[in-house]
């Protein structure tokens, strides 16, 4: 049984067969059957900056947002989280899922050198996804909504043109 910390001594993951149990202060307070399942609930408890048995930190949207609050000296004024989710339909046909196969620190920096003023924080998912999965999660925090919505903007585009090199839409028969 492997036992993985939290950022907080007092929360406690254990992978218990085919479970995620949650402890804090000693006390089974959840189970889940997915790391992303616990990683959205222990992020809107606070625990916004996790390690949990490897996945990546910022998974949820909550976590982008309090990080970028964190980092929010009182001169930005805009921040929005932008989600692209993987789509039921593309042309008329189903789609099974999709391969995504993106370097996202390469991205990220893109991303950053849109703005030297901007904050960016980037979650970005590869492999298989299911319709309806999110496949990033983008936080931005600028100055203004002007510049907040231009650089969102922006960036999204930035992720399409990388999408095309590697993304692969698979589609039911």
């Amino acid at each position: 049984m492997k036992v993985d910390r939290v950022d907080r001594s007092d929360i406690v993951v254990i992978k218990s067969g085919e479970f995620y149990e949650v402890y804090e202060k000693g006390e089974l307070v959840a189970k889940f059957s997915t790391k992303f399942d616990i990683l959205k609930v222990l992020s809107s408890m606070g625990y916004d900056n996790l390690n949990v048995e490897g996945v990546k930190n910022y998974e949820s949207p909550l976590a982008i947002f309090n990080k970028l609050m964190r980092e929010n000296d009182g001169t930005y004024g805009a921040l929005a989280i932008f989600t692209g989710i993987v789509k039921e339909f593309t042309d008329g046909k189903k789609v099974k899922y999709v391969k995504v196969n993106v370097d996202v620190e390469e991205l990220e920096k893109k991303i950053k050198s849109l703005s030297s003023d901007a904050k960016v924080v980037l979650y970005h998912r590869n492999g298989s996804l299911k319709p309806k999965e999110p496949i990033l999660h983008l936080g931005i925090m600028t100055k203004t909504r002007f510049e907040l919505f231009n650089l969102l903007s922006r960036a999204v585009d930035l992720i399409k043109e990388e999408h095309s090199k590697g993304f692969v839409e698979v589609y039911e028969s």
